[in-house]
């Protein structure tokens, strides 16, 4: 336990350093954009864990998300759900 008020961004290592010994390898680690940082996405990776979690946006995201056309949309990998005109 941190004290109140701690972002998640600087108490995520700290909370998942307790339970990580609890996981097992692959385990999927569910947390939100708040702690979403490099060194974060890191640690679960090394691990040896999988994450899912939401990307913080930014300007050029906006670009991005404001260009993306629906009607050219093509699905590319039905799997992954991927379409080409996401990425440029």
């Amino acid at each position: 336990m941190n004290k109140g008020n701690v972002l998640d961004l600087e108490h995520f290592s700290d909370t998942f350093n307790q339970v990580k010994s609890r996981f097992k390898k692959g385990s999927l680690i569910v947390f939100d954009k708040g702690a979403n940082t490099k060194d974060n996405l890191n640690l679960i990776q090394d691990a040896e864990m999988d994450y899912l979690t939401s990307m913080k946006l930014n300007k050029s995201d906006d670009k991005i998300i404001e260009n993306f056309d629906l009607e050219r949309a093509e699905l590319i990998d039905s799997k992954k759900g991927d379409h080409p005109s996401l990425y440029g």
